[in-house]
């Protein structure tokens, strides 16, 4: 259950294959949150509603109806992304599902987020581990056919996402990961295992206008 301090507003979040086990909200203007139960199955909610939300509806989808009523006393929560349970999940080991903390070179200076910032993909970068196993997500590269559909969900193993530029996974590890950690640009990813070992990974993200 997702509750608003602000409005006393709240939304139920369920339907989940299994029991969840990390969440994590994005560094971003909307509201977005991802999760990950221990059938390492991931959703990525964007809530709107209450103050901020109602205007990140508009500026995100102004033809779909939300409301812009910065006041709006409701909350809801829209699904960007579904990525299904793994045939086999490792349900006894760790999950744990992060965001790139994404720092905006203006916010140093006092300023607001210029149009390049605006545009900046870092922002929506994702990593998840399931055992030895780390994967990262770029949720607006992301196949358009599974945007804001609940209902439809990308399953680890087909083209749809493993041929997505907005998806990648590194299976380096030899013992389950129990930590990850993403530097503020998006271009480093730190992971960590049970037998000790700290792998660390260059990130080449993709131009979010031609996916390469």
């Amino acid at each position: 259950r997702i509750f608003n301090t602000k409005t006393a507003s709240k939304v139920l979040l369920k339907n989940f294959a299994g029991r969840i086990v990390d969440l994590c909200f994005a560094y971003t203007d909307e509201v977005l949150l991802a999760i990950v139960d221990d059938t390492c199955a991931i959703r990525v909610e964007h809530l709107v509603g209450a103050n901020e939300g109602a205007h990140v509806a508009q500026k995100v989808n102004p033809t779909n109806g939300w409301t812009s009523d910065p006041y709006a006393a409701s909350m809801e929560c829209r699904t960007v992304f579904r990525i299904a349970s793994m045939d086999n999940p490792s349900r006894k080991f760790f999950h744990r599902v992060i965001w790139c903390p994404w720092i905006p070179d203006s916010s140093n200076k006092g300023g607001e987020i210029d149009a390049e910032e605006e545009d900046s993909g870092e922002r929506y970068m994702l990593a998840c581990s399931n055992d030895t196993l780390v994967e990262l997500f770029s949720v607006d590269l992301l196949p358009d056919e599974a945007a804001g559909k609940p209902n439809v969900q990308l399953g680890r193993g087909t083209p749809d996402l493993d041929q997505s530029a907005g998806y990648l996974s590194v299976r380096e590890h030899k013992a389950p990961i129990t930590d990850l950690a993403m530097s503020p640009d998006g271009c480093a990813l730190a992971t960590a295992s049970l037998d000790g070992h700290v792998h660390f990974y260059n990130i080449e993200a993709p131009d979010s206008e031609t996916g390469g």
